[in-house]
């Protein structure tokens, strides 16, 4: 114990609480009267060691404490002493830091984050002012001798050893957390290098997908080009050639009896030859699309197909839908020539439906449909590029360049349906952004795939809970209809059309904040496959006008039979 006792004498902090134990001892002895019989020294000499020992012990462990430890004293927090790690994490000497207070040099070493600067924020004046712990402060200690800097971590727990209100000491641990913090630092770096990589790569990757569909474009125009001028040369040289060689072999056939069955027969070859060279010039430019629009291009293709292939082709077109441009005129059609062979090839069936109508945004859209095999679209979705058709990824290209985009909903023995969807645009539009909004965010960079399905389904959109579930209990026995969701108002319509994308959405127009017409407008614009029934306690003439602009595909009152909105959403899948 002879080591023990000189350390603890040897120690910068005096126990006079120790010292204070010992002399009670003594004194309650001598004041109760005991003798040495009664109380022998032993006893006291064994509290004696059993004190010191102990705090000879927190004398240990405050001085091998791995973490810094200061003892402040109120009221002004001056420092009373520090272990080892205190001095090293903060720089200074345990004989500078005794007697130091918050506002002397110790702190002018901190340059902490903020308000830290400020002494009434400093968290030992704060424990000594409220009593309250001070916890997980960040600060930052720089030592100009050393050159370094570490960030600690501080808490500051309030003592009351006297039980009294106010804290008698400050103990403030510092914990070393500059390990912590430069591997938060080397992340933050890491991710602004890597945010900035990917915001290069992600800018090489749309410049490549412009060059792409830039070049999509001039493809097809290329392609036009080349066609008017195939057509051309067959027209104005190839065909008048073979019907002056026809003239000369009538002459020959008038002159020579003997080389008449020859001539005969070289004119059934040239006549052949011609027919074969007129139904090549027609395909390559067809006169009705040339001369009468896409409409008539569309006819034309419909009795092409009827002729060639034997397979029948159902339109419904609006004549007032005509796209301002050549270009948009001969991509769509091309478009719609593509699919119709892809259907004749794949579909395993005989006919088809061509339909043509408007769409939000000053847009024309045109659908094109079978009820053959169809496909899982997530086949699809999973192909690579490299592995995809090329009518499929050129039509997608090609429309992505002029401002459209193409959708396909399908599903194994469902048929397959593909919207396409471009600009109307004036001479100076079409390349614009006139149907931008209505193709939706990034609607460019992959075809849209919808799986079909035997089900109708059907979003419900109603501000009163007690009419959607009247609603959707009314459907809910209908065959062929499945309720998949119900909004409370058009922001969530807009929402749930979205995630759920629907084949119909019923709409109340009467919703609040958006009313159904705007909620109507910008559903279509999103997702312009989507139906919408409109549904009003009214039928004022304003209202309808506003749906049927909207988009609508319909219009019906809440007090109407219920058959009438079956039957509706029945014609909307027909």
């Amino acid at each position: 114990m002879k080591k023990n006792k000189h350390a603890y004498e040897d120690s910068a902090l005096k126990s006079s609480e120790t010292e204070e134990i010992i002399d009670t001892l003594q004194d309650g002895q001598a004041d109760a009267g005991l003798s040495d019989q009664r109380v022998p020294d032993l006893r006291i000499k064994e509290a004696e060691e059993t004190l010191r020992e102990s705090e000879f012990r927190f004398r240990e462990l405050f001085r091998t404490f791995p973490v810094g430890v200061l003892l402040q004293a109120p009221p002004d927090g001056r420092v009373m002493d520090a272990n080892p790690a205190a001095e090293q994490m903060l720089g200074i000497s345990r004989e500078k830091l005794i007697g130091l207070k918050p506002s002397d040099d110790l702190w002018r070493l901190i340059d902490e984050d903020e308000t830290m600067h400020d002494i009434e924020q400093n968290p030992v004046l704060t424990a000594l002012r409220t009593g309250r712990e001070a916890l997980g402060r960040i600060i930052g200690v720089y030592n100009p001798e050393q050159k370094t800097h570490r960030w600690l971590q501080i808490d500051a727990v309030p003592q009351f050893l006297s039980h009294t209100n106010s804290p008698d000491m400050v103990c403030v641990v510092f914990t070393d957390i500059t390990g912590r913090k430069q591997a938060e630092n080397s992340l933050l770096d890491m991710n602004e290098t890597l945010e900035q990589r990917i915001a290069e790569r992600t800018a090489e990757v749309k410049d490549q997908s412009d060059r792409l569909r830039a070049f999509a474009g001039e493809l097809s125009r290329a392609e036009q080009r080349e066609r008017k001028r195939l057509a051309m040369v067959l027209h104005d040289s190839i065909q008048p050639l073979i019907v002056a060689a026809r003239m000369q072999l009538w002459e020959i056939k008038r002159k020579s009896e003997s080389q008449k069955p020859a001539a005969m027969k070289i004119e059934e070859i040239l006549t052949e030859a011609l027919s074969a060279l007129r139904s090549l010039s027609v395909d390559l430019i067809p006169p009705d699309l040339q001369h009468g629009g896409l409409m008539s291009g569309l006819k034309w293709l419909a009795s092409r197909m009827r002729e060639k292939n034997e397979f029948a082709v159902n339109m419904m077109l609006d004549k007032k839908l005509e796209p301002a441009t050549e270009e948009t005129r001969f991509l769509l059609f091309e478009c719609v020539r593509e699919l119709l062979l892809n259907i004749v090839k794949h579909s395993s069936v005989r006919e088809a439906e061509v339909m043509v109508e408007e769409a939000p945004g000053n847009c024309i859209k045109l659908i094109v449909s079978d009820r053959g095999k169809g496909f899982d679209p997530v086949l699809l979705a999973k192909r690579r590029y490299d592995q995809m058709t090329f009518g499929l990824f050129s039509i997608q290209e090609r429309l992505t360049h002029i401002g459209g985009r193409m959708e396909i909903e399908t599903g194994p023995d469902q048929g397959t349906t593909v919207i396409l969807t471009a600009p109307i645009g004036e001479a100076g539009e079409a390349f614009g952004e006139s149907c931008k909004d209505s193709a939706g965010a990034n609607h460019g960079e992959q075809i849209k795939l919808r799986r079909k399905s035997d089900q109708l389904e059907v979003l419900i959109v109603d501000d009163h809970k007690m009419l959607r579930e009247g609603l959707a209990r009314l459907l809910k026995f209908e065959s062929g209809i499945d309720v998949v969701g119900e909004a409370a108002d058009g922001f969530q319509a807009i929402q749930m059309a979205d995630s759920l994308e629907p084949d119909i959405v019923i709409m109340d127009v009467n919703l609040g904040a958006m009313n159904g017409v705007e909620a109507t407008r910008r559903i279509l614009r999103r997702n312009p496959g989507i139906k919408v029934i409109g549904l009003s306690m009214n039928m004022d003439e304003e209202t309808v006008e506003a749906m049927r602009k909207a988009g609508a595909f319909a219009y019906l009152t809440k007090s109407g039979p219920s058959e009438e909105l079956i039957e509706t959403i029945h014609a909307c899948a027909s």
